[in-house]
């Protein structure tokens, strides 16, 4: 099941250098740290749409800066809501999850098809397994992002 978001503040000390990359339908930078004032370092974030902008803007106010964070399923962590000079700004994973309920149903099916071929189905039914968590984590994530009170999407 999904892990529950983590909420960091604190005044932004430095951000890592970051890669970006940009889609027809998103945009993100992957920083390798962020560290704050305390001395907390959040590892390998990944920011999506605007939400790099507000977060390079919050470290040159210094001002105290609240950070919503989904620990992913690999070593990255997704950066879903930065609260800065009080207003919070957030951003949600769009796409729609049809083909990725396409490949549950088809590797649930290859598997049960499979399952006398030395086992083979049961790898099919792991990677079925591993789709339905990721499903459930960008879900979950939506949830969330849709549930902060005045935020502002980007």
């Amino acid at each position: 099941m999904p892990k529950p978001v983590g909420i960091h503040k604190g005044v932004l000390k430095e951000l890592g250098p970051s890669i970006g990359e940009a889609s027809n339908d998103m945009s993100s930078s992957t920083y390798s740290y962020v560290q704050f004032d305390d001395g907390t370092m959040l590892r390998n974030l990944v920011a999506i749409g605007g939400l790099d902008g507000k977060l390079e803007a919050a470290l040159k106010s210094k001002e105290l800066v609240e950070l919503h964070v989904q620990p992913a399923m690999q070593k990255k962590s997704l950066l879903l809501a930065v609260n800065v000079g009080g207003q919070l700004y957030a951003n949600e994973p769009t796409g729609t999850l049809f083909f990725w309920w396409v490949g549950v149903a088809v590797m649930a099916i290859l598997g049960l098809a499979t399952i006398w071929v030395f086992g083979l189905g049961l790898l099919f039914w792991a990677f079925a397994f591993y789709l339905w968590l990721s499903i459930s984590l960008v879900r979950a994530t939506k949830r969330y992002v849709r549930g902060l009170r005045g935020a502002v999407l980007l």
